[in-house]
């Protein structure tokens, strides 16, 4: 079994979609498809394409937060009220 580790999304142009156990990372050179089992959280850097919608359905299986370009943390999505 590996290790969960931290996904950091520094593209800002990046689109990313969720799937039932899965997410898809898309930008202008690469297309990654990365299962939760192996995610541990995610950074997302906070101009990067993603739903609201998308956003909530990540933040339910692992930690969401939101970075800027030099990783600095800035927010944190979260399912509980």
């Amino acid at each position: 079994m590996s290790k969960k580790r931290a996904l950091i999304i520094k593209e800002p142009n990046a689109k990313i979609t969720c799937n039932h156990n899965c997410i898809e990372v898309t930008t202008f050179y690469a297309e990654q498809i990365i299962g939760f089992e192996q995610i541990a959280s995610c950074y997302i850097h906070f101009h990067a394409n993603v739903k609201m919608k998308t956003a909530l359905q990540i933040a339910k299986k692992v930690p969401i937060f939101l970075i800027d370009a030099h990783g600095t943390l800035l927010a944190q999505i979260n399912t509980e009220v």
